[in-house]
C-alpha cells in the first residue's frame, strides 16, 4: 500500500514539544527552613510530573500527525503495523519509541509509554440505547445483536453469559431488573445501582455476579494490571461513555482476535486469524470491505441481518485512545493515564486523567 511519506515528521514534532515542555521541568532551589532530602525529593518528584505531561503531549502529536497525513492521502484509517515504521502508525509502536529528556538545569530522565487503540475494544456502554433504555431485544423476541455480541464475548472468555444482562441493569436509566438498587442496597456495605454508562472498567467489580477471578478473565485474561488500572484492558472499554451520532463501532483494522470472535457467531478462531493475517498484508478501508472478505472471500453465506448489523458496528479508523505515559527522573517515577477523543481535524480532547 502507498507509504505515509511525511510521517518520520511525527518524530521531529515530539522532539519539540519535549523541547518546548522541557523549560517548564527545571524547579528552582526552595529557600525554606526544611531538610534537604524533603526538598530533593519534592522536586525530582515535580521534574517527573512535568517529564511525563510532556509524554502526553508527544502521544496527541503522534495522534494528529497519524490524522493529517491521513487526510492528505484521502482516506480514513487506522490499523497496526506489524514493524515500527516511521512512514506508518507510529502511534501504534510508542512503547518502542523511549525518550531520553534533559532540564534546563541540566537533570536527566527517560519518558516511555504507550497508546492504545480504544475503538479496537467492545464498549459496554453500547448495551444501552442512546434514550438509556438497556437493548434486551430487538425484532420482537430477537435478542439484540449488540447484547449477543457482548454475550458471546463472554462465553469466549469462559464466562456465565447471563451476568451480561447484570451490566445492563447498572447501565439502563430504569430500576427494572434482577440487579438493581433493591439487590445492591441489601449487601453488607449496600449501594445504589448507578443507572448511567460507566465511567471506568473497574466498576464492573461492583456489578452482581461479577468476583475478582471473572473481572480478570474478563479484562486481561487473569493478569493483575487490570485490578489496580481502572483502564486497562486489551478487550474491554467504556468510550464513548455517550453513543456518538455514527454510532458504538469497532475497529477492525485493530481488534484482537477475542473480540473479532464476538462479532457474529460464525467466526471462529481460524477465521478471526484469517482477518488478522489479511489486515497485516492491506488493512480494510471500508466496512464494506469487510463485509465482503466474511461473505464472499471466507463464505460465511452472511444474512441480511448479519450484513445490516455489521454495517452498523464495524469500524476501519479510529477516534477514542488511551495513553500511559511513565517518566523516570533519578530514581523518582511518575505516571499518567489519559483517554483521548481525536476529532476530524485530528485535534484530541482529555476524556480521563490519571496521575500516579
Amino acid at each position: 500500500m502507498k507509504k505515509k511519506g511525511q510521517r518520520a515528521f511525527a518524530l521531529v514534532i515530539v522532539t519539540g514539544i519535549i523541547t518546548f515542555l522541557g523549560a517548564l521541568i527545571a524547579f528552582n532551589s526552595i529557600d525554606i527552613n526544611l531538610g534537604r532530602t524533603w526538598v530533593e525529593t519534592i522536586k525530582m518528584q515535580r521534574k517527573a510530573y512535568y517529564m511525563a505531561l510532556a509524554g502526553v503531549e508527544a502521544a496527541r502529536a503522534l495522534l494528529k500527525n497519524d490524522s493529517d497525513e491521513d487526510r492528505e492521502q484521502g482516506r480514513r484509517v487506522d490499523f497496526i503495523t506489524s514493524e515500527l515504521d516511521p512512514n506508518e502508525e507510529v502511534w501504534s509502536h510508542a512503547s518502542e519509541i523511549p525518550i531520553p529528556m534533559e532540564s534546563s538545569d541540566g537533570i536527566r530522565g527517560t519518558v516511555g509509554g504507550v497508546i492504545v487503540d480504544e475503538t479496537s475494544k467492545i464498549n459496554l456502554n453500547m448495551l444501552v440505547g442512546g434514550d438509556g433504555r438497556g437493548l434486551r431485544f430487538s425484532g420482537g423476541m430477537r435478542e439484540h445483536p449488540r447484547v449477543a455480541l457482548v454475550k458471546r464475548f463472554f462465553e469466549i472468555m469462559g464466562i456465565e453469559p447471563r451476568i451480561v444482562d447484570n451490566i445492563i441493569d447498572w447501565i439502563d436509566e430504569d430500576s427494572e431488573g434482577i440487579a438493581e438498587s433493591d439487590y445492591y442496597l441489601f449487601l453488607e456495605h449496600g449501594y445504589e445501582a448507578k443507572n448511567a454508562p460507566m465511567d471506568t472498567i473497574t466498576e464492573l467489580l461492583l456489578i452482581k455476579d461479577i468476583d475478582d477471578t471473572t473481572f480478570l478473565k474478563l479484562t486481561a485474561g487473569g493478569t493483575q494490571e487490570a485490578r489496580n488500572d481502572p483502564m486497562y484492558s486489551p478487550y474491554l472499554t467504556v468510550y464513548p461513555r455517550i453513543q456518538p451520532v455514527g454510532g458504538y463501532t469497532i475497529n477492525v483494522n485493530t481488534a484482537p482476535a477475542e473480540v473479532l470472535m464476538s462479532l457474529l457467531e460464525g467466526i471462529d478462531e481460524e477465521v478471526a486469524q484469517d482477518i488478522i493475517n489479511r489486515r497485516q498484508e492491506e488493512p480494510f478501508m471500508r466496512p464494506g470491505e469487510f463485509i465482503r472478505y466474511l461473505d464472499e472471500d471466507l463464505g460465511l453465506n452472511l444474512t441480511r441481518q448479519d450484513k445490516s448489523f455489521l454495517s452498523e458496528i464495524v469500524g476501519v479508523h479510529s477516534n477514542y485512545f488511551s495513553a500511559k505515559v511513565s517518566a523516570l527522573v533519578e530514581g523518582y517515577s511518575c505516571t499518567i493515564r489519559v483517554v483521548l477523543e481525536r476529532d476530524a481535524q485530528g485535534d484530541s480532547t482529555i476524556l480521563y486523567w490519571r496521575v500516579e
